[in-house]
């Protein structure tokens, strides 16, 4: 049974509005929250990473496309690991700590 649903176009807090920018994105959102299966709740435009790019090349990919992990990839397009905001972020704080020593 498929669900369709008619997300507001803003929300109302003690005497504030908050105007949805995107649409889409909400109605992306819901559906995942209503979701059964994987399937339906995965992402299915990824955005991927090759293994041997910099952290700051990812950091730079997360943040144009906001999104907070990347499917790291070798040259057949075959996924060998998964690289997170938290892993770009240990990243840089080893590096500054390094630095600073």
């Amino acid at each position: 049974m498929e669900h369709y649903l008619v997300p507001p176009v803003y929300i109302g807090a003690f005497d504030l509005f908050f105007f949805l920018q995107d649409n889409v994105a909400v109605q992306d959102e819901l559906r995942k929250v209503l979701a059964k299966r994987v399937e339906d709740a995965m992402t299915t435009n990824c955005v991927s990473i090759v293994a041997n790019a910099s952290m700051a090349d990812a950091s730079r990919l997360m943040l144009a496309k906001k999104v907070n992990s990347l499917p790291v990839v070798d040259g057949g397009k075959k996924v060998v690991g998964v690289v997170t905001r938290h892993d770009v972020l240990r990243a840089l704080i080893a590096s500054h700590s390094a630095l600073l020593e």
